[in-house]
């Protein structure tokens, strides 16, 4: 079985692990983290890896294992390995993305039909732009100033991917009626408390309101606000909300989510469902939102057995 993570160094504390981090400038943080140290958990997880690694390896890029180490490229690629795993384990038919041209992450096929799909995770990043953190239990403060910048991060790598699938098509590496769904992941800022989840970013909703019912006193159901554009602060660039409702994503199947982080999820079975998280939380388990509005829709075979998986699971 091959070993993803070689022993680079032996780290004795968290401090000797930022040092050694800091000298390998080339070398993702977190790929670091699983070469230096060999604690009890971080073992757990890199037999894991390397396990999906070796069941799933004919099914990856022929350049994976060099991006896995880059910087910045450790979370995305393990993403990929993740869905792949999964859909291997539900017994969906895989073929071979080792080609050495232009092409998607992943392809299922099923009677002739080709479904493919194109993998991204989104993070809190770096720098000026990191996100700030939320506290576990906020109960303060105006929720656009924690929606927005969340929302134009997950937005962002969203519309990186549809500008892939339309080269995609320029380059006739997929027809415009194959099935393309965008898989992401987001697990290291808080999801599960934006407001109204990733749907709304995909169908423009924004806040949520209840009305109090006088005679009563209790809440009555809500409705929604709409918003089909979010504003960048500093640059004021208007990026869509809304982006299901647009045309240039008519060819988006739908989009594959999953809100929490794979390393400290402990999905080593391959549910689908984050373990160190309350199930009543759609975030934390994987899940297909299609595309209403899509001219090539995600196969019903596809999407049942999909929803199916996960809901036995989470029983």
């Amino acid at each position: 079985m091959q070993n993803l993570f070689p022993i680079l160094w032996n780290a004795k504390n968290d401090k000797e692990l930022e040092l050694f981090q800091k000298k390998c400038d080339n070398l993702d943080p977190r790929f670091i983290q699983f070469c230096v140290s060999k604690r009890r958990a971080e073992q757990n997880f890199i037999n894991w890896v390397n396990w999906m690694y070796n069941t799933v390896r004919e099914y990856l890029d022929s350049n994976f294992l060099n991006e896995i180490k880059r910087k910045w490229k450790f979370i995305s690629r393990l993403w990929e390995l993740y869905i792949i795993s999964f859909l291997k384990k539900q017994w969906y038919n895989l073929l071979s993305t080792k080609e050495k041209y232009f092409s998607p992450d992943i392809k299922v096929e099923f009677n002739s039909k080709v479904i493919r799909i194109e993998c991204v995770a989104s993070s809190k990043w770096v720098g000026k732009n990191k996100l700030e953190e939320i506290s576990e239990w906020i109960s303060w403060g105006d929720i656009d100033m924690i929606d927005t910048p969340r929302k134009l991060r997950l937005t962002t790598v969203i519309l990186d991917k549809q500008k892939k699938y339309q080269k995609y098509l320029a380059s006739n590496r997929i027809g415009a009626q194959d099935p393309f769904i965008i898989a992401v992941n987001w697990g290291e800022s808080y999801w599960d408390k934006i407001n109204n989840g990733i749907e709304s970013i995909l169908y423009g909703l924004w806040k949520t309101y209840y009305i109090k019912n006088h005679d009563s006193d209790k809440l009555e159901w809500p409705f929604l606000e709409r918003k089909s554009t979010l504003e960048k602060s500093e640059q004021k660039i208007a990026v869509p909300n809304n982006l299901f409702e647009r045309t240039e994503f008519e060819g988006i199947s739908g989009i594959i989510f999953f809100g929490c982080c794979l390393i400290s999820s402990g999905d080593y079975n391959l549910d689908g469902i984050n373990n160190n998280a309350f199930l009543s939380n759609s975030a934390h388990r994987l899940t297909l939102i299609r595309n209403i509005f899509a001219k090539n829709k995600i196969p019903d075979w596809f999407l049942q057995d999909f929803e199916k998986n996960i809901k036995l699971k989470a029983q």
